[in-house]
């Protein structure tokens, strides 16, 4: 069967679930308990298969953990250096980092497997089990590497971290923002996950700036995952894949029931993904709502992946939308005969 290939991406692996922390916000439900974790020849196949299907840019690792596995994270880093000239990122909470030299060591180490960007979080919820001075260490490595730099924050109301309090808590130039060297995202928690059953709903911020939502989606398509389980999915925030993966964000198949290289034609042509991608979800639940003004839904957000949470988990909204795509699909049929014709 031949395939069509699609456009550039970003490959992300989740390694493992296994973490040190157990964050209360932890959409994946990550833990020490975890077990599942992708092996080498795993991780080789999904590597091997993305860059001959997909444009890839990079390869990043995440979890759970990824420096729970530090040795299978260095031998994929050089791997994929090594065979495809790809850049290698990871996401970590810094766990391993207390002292400076163990920073400098380890940044320097997959500094040469291809490590070119780093992603990070400061938040409340990483601070009830990690000092701030791991983190500071792992930045300051990283930047003394010249890698990229990205610090998320998830905030809430109770939270006592939020963005403006970053740069200062780890010392870090605003000059280095300023030049795009160090990016500070903030986000609110996805109501998916530990975060669901952990967090209060007076704790989530909300926004009234609509135009905040306004334009696509950078993520979906574009950042593809791979969980252990071999389940794929169209975006980086699909929560816990050991748990009705078909029912998740941006679920697209699993490489053991249809080949990897079919998933990922049909991602790419997938018609939910599409309007995500070129006009938001925001848009695309405007448009539900015109449609039936009696649709019940949160309203207020603080996030483009909250939005997405509601179009996946929110039954009435999900019925909305099957029949909005179903009713595009047929236009799109009959709009190919008539130009057949």
């Amino acid at each position: 069967m031949e395939t069509e290939a699609p456009g550039k991406a970003n490959l992300n692996l989740v390694l493992t679930y296994r973490c040190n922390f157990t964050c209360r916000h932890c959409i994946s439900n990550c833990s020490p308990a975890r077990t599942e974790t992708m092996s080498r020849e795993q991780a080789v196949s999904y590597i091997d298969t993305f860059a001959e299907v997909l444009k890839l840019q990079s390869v990043g690792y995440t979890g759970g953990e990824p420096f729970l596995v530090y040795p299978l994270l260095q031998e994929l880093m050089i791997y994929t250096f090594k065979t495809y000239k790809l850049p290698g990122g990871v996401v970590t909470n810094c766990f391993w980092a207390q002292d400076k030299k163990t920073a400098e060591q380890r940044i320097a180490e997959l500094y040469e497997c291809g490590l070119r960007s780093i992603v990070v979080s400061l938040d409340s919820f990483h601070a009830d089990f990690i000092g701030i001075e791991s983190i500071r260490n792992v930045v300051e490595a990283a930047l003394d590497h010249h890698l990229q730099v990205a610090i998320n924050t998830v905030v809430t109301k109770s939270g006592r971290i939020a963005k403006p309090d970053v740069a200062p808590l780890l010392h870090i130039d605003k000059e280095l923002i300023e030049l795009g060297r160090v990016t500070v995202k903030e986000f609110g928690p996805l109501r998916v996950g530990r975060a669901k059953e952990g967090l209060k709903p007076e704790e989530f911020i909300e926004t009234e700036q609509e135009q905040y939502f306004n334009g696509e989606c950078p993520f979906v398509i574009s950042t593809p995952s791979i969980a252990p389980d071999g389940s794929v999915y169209a975006c980086c925030c699909f929560g816990d894949a050991s748990r009705n993966p078909e029912q998740l964000i941006g679920y697209c198949g699993n490489e053991n029931e249809q080949k990897l290289q079919e998933i990922l034609a049909a991602m790419d042509k997938n018609l939910l993904f599409n309007i995500i991608k070129k006009c938001g979800p925001y848009s695309l639940l405007k448009t539900l709502q015109q449609k039936n003004p009696g649709l019940r839904t949160r309203g207020r957000y603080l996030s483009n992946c909250e939005i997405c949470v509601e179009l996946y988990y929110n039954e009435a909204v999900k019925r909305e939308l099957q029949v909005f795509l179903q009713a595009a699909e047929r236009g799109s049929i009959a709009q190919s005969e008539r130009s057949a014709g």
